[in-house]
């Protein structure tokens, strides 16, 4: 993952780390990094077509 810089790795073990009171291997902190892309997707697309529709069906 070239977007999952070592300083975006270092803000998610700030974040998450003390959630799960451990430290976390770079699996876990890759898996979170990617989950919270993929929710954030989700929220985005959602967002986008209760504002402008269903853009995709469009001609």
């Amino acid at each position: 993952m070239l977007w999952l810089t070592e300083e975006l790795k270092q803000e998610v073990r700030k974040h998450f780390e003390p959630k799960y009171k451990r430290k976390l291997t770079d699996d876990e902190v890759i898996e979170i990094a990617d989950n919270l892309t993929e929710v954030m997707e989700a929220f985005l697309k959602l967002k986008w077509s209760q504002k402008y529709g269903n853009v995709s069906t469009r001609p």
